[in-house]
């Protein structure tokens, strides 16, 4: 094998090496997004209304607006609701 053709087979090596690494890159990124995103729903699926409260406490403004602004309620709060 002449040092021409070890270096082309060493580039290719290289080449398939940094395309699996962005393969798992990826992959990981994939993994790390599906994760934030599900865990609230896994979170009010085991809890419930338990702890479905605003994150500001329904505090308000001097003009009586929200905090963070309105929201439609769950429905397991607007049944809450509906039974007190």
């Amino acid at each position: 094998m002449t040092s021409r053709a070890r270096a082309l087979s060493i580039a290719r090596l290289a080449s398939n090496l940094a395309l699996s690494m962005q393969f798992v890159l990826v992959a990981q990124l994939l993994v790390l997004i599906g994760v934030a995103n599900g865990a609230p729903l896994l979170v009010a699926a085991l809890l419930g209304p338990r702890l479905a409260r605003p994150l500001d406490g329904g505090a308000t403004f001097s003009d009586r607006r929200p905090g963070l602004g309105s929201r439609k309620p769950t429905t397991a709060e607007s049944k809450a609701e509906k039974r007190a």
